[in-house]
């Protein structure tokens, strides 16, 4: 088969990637930036680098936690404040639910 019988001459894979991965639901670098920029603005201070954005699938910010009594507290006693937070500072990126994980968790 040649280029012009599938619709085209062949283009690099790096201009076809970025919409591949967002119909997938991966978040583009601005999203994400957007994202990691608004949690710090939202989260206790006492939380950085024990409860990090990680990553974001069909809606749902998961937030990789390494301390199980933080994660238990995040989860029962912060997340509605926290999600309508992030819904405020992010109106134009669909966060629908918040989920904390232990850190590691979601790399298994």
């Amino acid at each position: 088969m040649t280029a012009g019988s599938r619709g085209g001459q062949p283009r690099p894979i790096g201009d076809l990637l970025g919409g591949a991965l967002r119909s997938l639901g991966v978040p583009s670098k601005a999203v994400t930036k957007r994202v990691l920029s608004a949690w710090e603005r939202v989260s206790d201070p006492a939380w950085r680098g024990i409860a990090v954005p990680h990553r974001w699938m069909a809606g749902t910010l998961v937030v990789s936690v390494g301390s199980a009594p933080l994660r238990q507290e995040l989860a029962q006693f912060h997340a509605e404040r926290l999600l309508a937070a992030l819904k405020s500072l992010l109106p134009t990126d669909p966060i629908t639910a918040l989920r904390f994980e232990a850190a590691g968790e979601g790399s298994r």
